[in-house]
């Protein structure tokens, strides 16, 4: 009875840090929409932050790359390209992730960055994938703009 107790405060305490991150990020994007773009940003930078030290799981989008897609938004390609990153290092294959960092790195004046992520997005998917994303990845990697 102990540790299926345990397990049901466990599952408790995840769900609510997941519903305050999510309340969080919602809240973020909402101060985004109303032009405050520094106050976005700073709020989403903590909410991502906190949940790269602490991640409850159950996440569909994480708080980081909402950040650096942020960022992209805000027209500071550079620090997009760092979050994007960042989110690449915990988890590497995301193709969001993958393709942000494209983006990020094409925006920022770094085509050889460009080139490198566009090859990984293209070498994690299969052959006949037809994303719009991947026709630009193939154009890249084959080294012509």
């Amino acid at each position: 009875y102990s540790s299926l107790k345990k397990i049901l405060k466990s599952q408790r305490d995840n769900e609510w840090k997941l519903e305050d991150f999510r309340r969080q990020e919602v809240e973020a994007w909402i101060d985004f929409a109303k032009g405050k773009g520094d106050k976005a940003v700073k709020r989403l930078r903590v909410v991502a932050d906190k949940q790269d030290s602490n991640d409850p799981g159950g996440f569909n989008v994480p708080a980081r790359e909402m950040l650096a897609d942020m960022l992209l938004e805000l027209h500071k390609p550079a620090q997009a390209l760092t979050e994007y990153e960042a989110v690449l290092k915990i988890a590497p294959n995301r193709f969001n992730g993958l393709y942000g960092a494209v983006t990020a790195a094409e925006m920022a004046g770094d085509p050889g960055k460009a080139k490198t992520y566009y090859s990984q997005l293209q070498k994690n998917c299969v052959p006949q994938a037809d994303r719009q994303e991947l026709q630009r990845a193939k154009v890249i990697a084959a080294g012509s703009n």
